[in-house]
């Protein structure tokens, strides 16, 4: 089948629809069904057709997504890029075998999505994920999984959905269902744990007081004998450094943006939604300082909204063992690849 300019309008649209996600509280569900129609474009597509469809829909969301970003066209590029191999590999697959293409695709998506963060020095713009920074319930699993893991609930409840309506084979997404109902439970309990408040100190403590310089070795500072750790502005996107830092001893954090004169409504909405995630990972308060403004706002240890920091002294499963839910799915994908050449050709 021939590629259609509809096919590309429509590839663009997901893209496009897809970043609408990251734009506000009300508009983060969309995340939950934007990527159904690209699932339909790709199903049924030769390979290169795939890539094509799915790197449009890559540009398209980067493009808008990322913008502010200084020197954005390549971050852009490579991101896109990496849809185009998720869309390349998804129809390799599904060419031998349809439905275990649908089983992949959310392993294939996470793992890509770490992948590209290595290339990007480490920091996660663009994670599907991020899109849900204001689902308290569905995120706390980040905990564990790091914000791919959202990433990948996401592309599953999508993938199955579609899965099920080319095949006719359901009972993967019942079971999807059920485990989509077991995570929020799951942030529902995780939300409802006390919160201690012993040596918590409000914003403007913090500013009264002057801060030694970060230790050279370990990145950290401190702050009325407690260690925290300050990422710059753009290292709050990189989940690996920012657990580093609390692996180390940083029992809160610190992080700002730009300086107000730079500072764009999408350059601080993507601060604040990576900011929320790294709290949520590693169970640390975030307090966020607005260059040439002072105090900008308190994320407490689950993602919410807070009037004072809290520091912490316990290690989440994601702070001790990093990204190994992503190293995992990355695992999984290449088993994939690997069985649809062997075991999974067509008669």
């Amino acid at each position: 089948m021939n590629l259609k300019l509809y096919h590309i309008l429509g590839a663009a649209a997901c893209g496009l629809l897809t970043a609408a996600a990251f734009t506000s509280l009300e508009a983060m569900f969309v995340a939950w069904i934007s990527l159904i129609p690209l699932f339909f474009l790709l199903s049924g597509k030769k390979p290169g057709q795939a890539s094509l469809l799915a790197g449009t829909a890559g540009l398209f969301f980067h493009g808008l997504l990322l913008h502010w970003l200084p020197s954005c066209l390549a971050p852009v590029a490579v991101s896109a890029a990496a849809w185009a191999v998720f869309g390349f590999v998804f129809s390799l697959i599904e060419t031998r075998r349809p439905f275990p293409a649908f089983i992949a695709a959310p392993f294939l998506w996470a793992g890509l999505e770490f992948a590209l963060t290595l290339v990007m020095s480490g920091r996660a713009w663009g994670a599907l994920g991020l899109s849900q920074s204001r689902n308290l319930l569905f995120i706390q699993m980040a905990g564990i999984t790091g914000v791919f893991g959202v990433s990948f609930i996401l592309v599953l409840f999508q993938a199955l959905f579609v899965g099920a309506i080319r095949t006719s084979i359901r009972m993967p997404f019942v079971v999807g269902m059920v485990l989509l109902v077991l995570v929020h439970l799951g942030g529902f309990l995780v939300l409802q744990k006390p919160t201690p408040t012993v040596d918590s100190f409000e914003a403007a403590a913090f500013q009264g007081e002057g801060i030694p310089a970060s230790d050279a070795a370990t990145g950290l500072r401190r702050f009325r004998g407690l260690v925290f750790g300050s990422p710059a502005g753009p290292d709050i996107a990189g989940p690996d450094l920012v657990r580093r830092l609390v692996g180390r001893g940083a029992s809160f954090l610190t992080t700002h943006g730009e300086p107000e004169a730079k500072q764009t409504r999408a350059a601080a909405s993507g601060h604040l939604t990576q900011a929320v995630f790294r709290a949520v990972e590693n169970r640390r308060s975030v307090l966020r300082l607005d260059v040439g403004k002072g105090f900008g706002e308190i994320i407490d240890a689950f993602g919410r909204s807070a009037a004072s920091v809290i520091p912490g002294d316990d290690l989440t499963f994601y702070t001790r063992h990093g990204d190994v839910f992503a190293l995992f799915c990355l695992t999984i994908s290449a088993g994939f690849l690997i069985l649809s050449f062997l075991f999974m050709r067509r008669p």
